[in-house]
């Protein structure tokens, strides 16, 4: 299943959601295509998209994204993805398309010598 998130930056906007649940032994894969263009500023204050590893606003920090360089693709740990965009009340830019996929965690742990739930690109193998 692939799906599609977009948003074109407008003025003062705010919105959160999750990536739709995959099913049971499945995780997230998300990859941004074609467009990121955000406002930039060295701490992501005005304009901005945050990605949690988890269902809640409270759930681990992946980043916080703003500017024009795409984000890395990310593979969720677990079977969510909570994402919020913000925008403040000034400079419009063009936004960013994001495409989701379910992956069956035994194709993502494939990739690996061996399957301890660590996934490839997952917050825990980041780097800032």
């Amino acid at each position: 299943m692939l799906s599609v998130l977009m948003t074109q930056t407008e003025l003062d906007q705010d919105i959160k959601g999750l990536a739709n649940k995959p099913p049971h032994g499945h995780v997230i894969q998300l990859d941004f295509r074609e467009t990121f263009h955000l406002e930039e500023s060295p701490t992501c204050e005005y304009d901005w998209l945050e990605i949690r590893n988890g269902p809640y606003g409270y759930s681990p920090l992946i980043k916080k994204f703003c500017g024009h360089e795409f984000p890395p693709m990310l593979t969720s740990k677990d079977q969510f993805l909570w994402l919020k965009f913000s925008s403040d009340d000034s400079i419009e830019y063009e936004g960013f398309k994001a495409i989701f996929k379910f992956i069956p965690i035994e194709r993502v742990c494939f990739r690996i010598s061996y399957c301890d739930r660590t996934v490839p690109n997952s917050p825990t193998m980041m780097t800032t």
